[in-house]
């Protein structure tokens, strides 16, 4: 007894990729929702591993972001938690379907109007001694190393000034210390925490493909 193929190499192969990118199709489809939530999960352990949220929630430390905003107790916390919240609400992982020479797509896309949603937070402006609205938010995300106040500089003192941290005081300027976390629209602590995931995203790929 024998066996004769009598399709063509091409016409079985081409059978072969249509019968494979449907099945993954199928497959990617049915897991997508789980690996929506595999990735939110892992948004909140990013910005939580990043610096500039340690040392804004070192409440009382010197020389940390938390006593040089003059950060009173509970607002960092409240504004970390409200970053982390509206990025896990603006992912979406686009599925491109795969077609009958397996090419597809899947993307983890982040709306960029969560910035500016992040930069609303309530919790992102005090007000200063004088009276004067301070966004502290949108100079760490966005301003780099900017001057921020004129004539007034920051000084560590224990247990002083709204942070316990210390205080301002008059001569020089006061800035985000340069090369450390100072950030801007396309490069500051949210958009660091997302760099370098190519493990994570690899184990999402992996709840969406695997038998």
């Amino acid at each position: 007894m024998g066996l004769t193929i009598v399709d063509s190499f091409s016409n079985v192969k081409r059978k072969i990729d249509n019968a494979i990118s449907k099945h993954m199709n199928q497959r990617i489809q049915k897991r997508r929702n789980k690996a929506e939530v595999q990735i939110k999960s892992y948004i909140r352990g990013w910005i939580e591993e990043q610096p500039e949220v340690a040392s804004l929630r070192t409440q009382g430390r010197l020389n940390s972001l938390n006593a040089q905003f003059g950060l009173p107790p509970g607002i960092p916390d409240i504004a970390i938690e409200e970053i982390i919240q509206a990025l896990i609400a603006s992912v979406d992982v686009i599925f491109t379907k795969i077609d009958g020479k397996l090419r597809g797509g899947i993307e983890f896309r982040i709306h960029g109007s969560v910035i500016l949603s992040i930069l609303n937070i309530p919790q992102g402006i005090i007000i200063t001694k004088k009276g004067v609205p301070l966004n502290w938010l949108q100079w760490l995300l966005t301003r780099g190393h900017e001057t921020i106040v004129f004539g007034y500089k920051y000084t560590p003192y224990p247990e002083l000034g709204r942070s316990g941290g210390g205080t301002m005081t008059k001569g020089s300027v006061f800035r985000v210390e340069p090369h450390s976390f100072t950030g801007t629209v396309d490069d500051n602590f949210v958009t660091r925490a997302f760099s370098g995931r190519g493990r994570e995203l690899s184990r999402v790929l992996k709840v969406l493909l695997k038998g």
